[in-house]
């Protein structure tokens, strides 16, 4: 009779056991899911920052001055989101710029017409004047609930919901954000004949000269665009400062003189 109450009480103390491993093996796995799922979403908002910043600046470099007002406007927005705000566009195809975020949901794109020419097709009515903390555009991530809650106004006056949100003020656009500096070449001939971005400069390594891509073609920075067959001397040079170079089709180097005519510098 001992004997038996013997084995029961061991065979009860099996079952214990037992039912304690299973009970810690799912707290373990629990804990590690937590844990899992927490690291996964600060690698996803880490990730998300990056992109944003980065869809940023390259937006930044793509601006012009397309209306001649003296401030680079963004980028024209070609295609309106569908976000439940309907007050911003997708990034247009055409910029280099990341177009979603960590989450896989596009990036709110809302950019205004800042200047004495403050309205154009694609891009919200900026401001006139344009001051310094006038925004330029804007950049929204819905998150990892995929739903915007902040709008175009909203992310410009700074009343922010629980989105990503990137802004490019006039002041920063005016500090050069609007160029980009590419590796250095050889030589001129090393240049690529297509695809830089408008803006883009680089450095010859012969000559120590910087090159400007104009979005047709390369100009050293301080040489004068379109004189290379209409600069001659003693022509009027005043639309440009004293002291600009140029060089006419024969390869003479000319100099802008004070009193407004060209000047030939070479032998």
């Amino acid at each position: 009779m001992m004997r038996r109450r013997q084995q029961g009480g061991l065979l009860a103390m099996v079952l214990l056991g037992l039912l304690a491993v299973s009970v810690l093996a799912t707290i373990a796995y629990g804990s590690y899911y937590q844990i899992a799922r927490g690291t996964m979403d600060t690698v996803n908002r880490a990730n998300a920052s990056a992109l944003l910043t980065q869809a940023a600046y390259t937006l930044a470099s793509e601006a012009r001055d397309s209306d001649a007002d003296g401030h680079a406007e963004p980028l024209a927005g070609q295609m309106r989101l569908s976000d439940g705000l309907n007050d911003g566009w997708a990034i247009p195809a055409t910029s280099g710029a990341p177009k979603s975020d960590a989450w896989g949901t596009a990036f709110k794109y809302c950019p205004w017409d800042n200047g004495s020419t403050n309205s154009s097709a694609g891009r919200l009515a900026g401001a006139n004047p344009a001051l310094p903390g006038s925004v330029q555009f804007a950049l929204v991530s819905a998150g990892p609930d995929k739903i915007f809650n902040t709008s175009c106004a909203q992310a410009a006056s700074g009343a922010l919901g629980d989105d990503g949100v990137r802004v490019m003020t006039v002041a920063q656009m005016n500090q050069g954000v609007t160029y980009l500096l590419g590796d250095p070449v050889a030589n001129v001939s090393a240049l690529p004949a297509a695809g830089s971005p408008a803006g883009m400069m680089r450095v010859t390594s012969d000559t120590q000269i910087t090159y400007l891509w104009n979005g047709s073609s390369w100009l050293p920075l301080g040489a004068v665009a379109g004189l290379v067959a209409g600069a001659a001397a003693d022509l009027d040079c005043s639309a440009y400062p004293p002291g600009m170079l140029a060089r006419n089709a024969a390869e003479d180097l000319l100099m802008c003189r004070a009193s407004r005519t060209w000047k030939k510098v070479s032998p």
